[in-house]
């Protein structure tokens, strides 16, 4: 397998992506809170790379424009899920060849990672499997997300046989703070990315504390950047009403 071998030693220190590559965008989760989807049915509309607006959509120039350093992390699809279902296995080969051919560090990262397992001997060497994990209750994600279960994206990722993993939290949902940290020391990931929401969304979330302790537990056995790290949006609404 060509991610075989053990981990070098700048892998125990966060995963920081410098550059991001996007010749596939889209995905069918349709997230409530997804970042991507709103830019793209908003701000970017009238962009013609979106004129398809956030259905899956392969841009083959976007193949050939690749120009990465080694020492680049390049993060793959951000305006999108490349493993997304609604994504042809076409595509997702286009992408893993074109990749292969211009040396960087591959970071993706999908709410669909069992998928992952079918392409695992066309991953370019160094490459870094990451999967959303926000919460461990399925429940609270079925009213905000198509994408399969947390509980699925956790056992998926676990069973990769692959070196480096990537797990974020975040937007981060309610969790229960044992089951969520044991099943991130299960999957060992290289890094662990946490935050809350950042668009307003409204959603479930936990207390700060709680956000927290998730982070000093992980921390422990794993690397861990911080992202938006603030009070539930239920709390900041009440203190500003005078609750």
């Amino acid at each position: 397998m060509s991610g075989s071998g053990g981990l070098a030693s700048y892998e125990r220190r966060p995963v920081m992506p410098t550059r991001t590559w996007n010749p596939v965008t889209g995905c069918t989760h349709r997230c409530s809170y997804c970042y991507a989807m709103r830019l793209i049915e908003t701000k970017l509309r009238d962009s013609p790379k979106y004129a398809r607006g956030f259905d899956p959509t392969f841009h083959a120039s976007d193949l050939a424009r690749a120009n990465f350093k080694p020492t680049d992390v390049v993060f793959v699809v951000d305006m999108g899920d490349l493993f997304s279902d609604g994504v042809p296995d076409e595509w997702i080969e286009a992408v893993l060849s074109r990749a292969r051919q211009v040396p960087a560090r591959y970071l993706f990262l999908t709410k669909n990672p069992s998928r992952y397992e079918k392409f695992l001997e066309l991953l370019p060497s160094g490459s870094i499997l990451g999967a959303t994990i926000e919460t461990n209750r399925d429940d609270i994600t079925r009213s905000i997300s198509r994408a399969p279960p947390p509980s699925q994206r956790y056992r998926s990722l676990s069973d990769i046989p692959w070196p480096r993993k990537y797990v974020s939290v975040e937007p981060v949902l309610e969790f229960d703070l044992d089951v969520l940290a044991s099943w991130i020391e299960e999957i060992a990931p290289v890094t662990v990315h946490v935050g809350y929401d950042n668009w307003n969304s409204r959603l479930p979330e936990p207390p700060l504390w709680k956000v927290k302790e998730l982070i000093n537990r992980v921390s422990a056995h794993t690397p861990v950047t911080v992202g938006s790290l603030r009070s539930p949006w239920y709390e900041r609404w009440a203190r500003s009403r005078g609750v």
